[in-house]
């Protein structure tokens, strides 16, 4: 009789095992599919966008001392990329142009240089852009979920070589909307720039 119940037993408790594993391999499941239908919504908005625009706060750390600058950022999918400098006053007004899959640079009238990246060779000019070509491209290494003052925010981690370096692109989306709430660079684990986006834009081909 006792082997009866210790058998019952057994066999209750392994069902209850393959219930609960059946349970969390859903919920892991479900889990993959969502982050899965984020970066595909997100790389196809960015893909099909005519052109996406945004004031950007940024601040770049160069090691010893970190500077800040308030700038105008532009992208039309026929003209490439466009930063134009409106703070600090005396760099205002300062324009740079960004194309192709290279990312060529070009300037008008005063060059602007900011100072290397700790670290880093690649010119803090173009991380602006690689992150912008990083949405599109989609391949994010990691995906997850945050709240924040009532909205949910996705945040997708993507590596993207700029100039030879390996950096990972850090970017905080509006679940909601797919537009940028910040973005963060990071080299060999350091936060290299970060960057607040404010009354970013695009528009959608259609």
């Amino acid at each position: 009789m006792r082997r009866r119940l210790s058998a019952q037993k057994m066999i209750s408790a392994r069902r209850l095992i393959i219930f609960f594993l059946s349970v969390v391999l859903l919920f892991l499941s479900a889990s993959c599919k969502k982050e899965a239908v984020s970066e595909e919504r997100i790389s196809g908005m960015y893909r099909n966008a005519d052109g996406f625009s945004a004031v950007l706060s940024v601040e770049l750390d160069h090691g010893d001392h970190t500077t800040a600058y308030k700038l105008e950022f532009t992208y039309a999918s026929d003209n490439g990329y466009v930063i134009r400098i409106t703070e600090p006053v005396s760099l205002a007004g300062l324009e740079t142009k960004i194309s192709g899959s290279a990312l060529e640079i070009t300037y008008e009238g005063v060059v602007f240089a900011p100072e290397r990246l700790d670290g880093v060779t690649a010119t803090p000019v173009k991380l602006l852009p690689a992150t912008v070509e990083s949405w599109k491209r989609g391949l994010a290494d990691t995906i997850f979920y945050e709240k924040e003052d009532g909205k949910r925010l996705a945040i997708l981690d993507i590596f993207a070589a700029v100039e030879g370096d390996e950096i990972m692109l850090r970017t905080w989306f509006d679940d909601e909307t797919l537009l940028p709430v910040r973005s963060e660079a990071f080299y060999d684990g350091k936060r290299v720039m970060k960057c607040e986006f404010l009354n970013a834009e695009f528009s959608k081909s259609e």
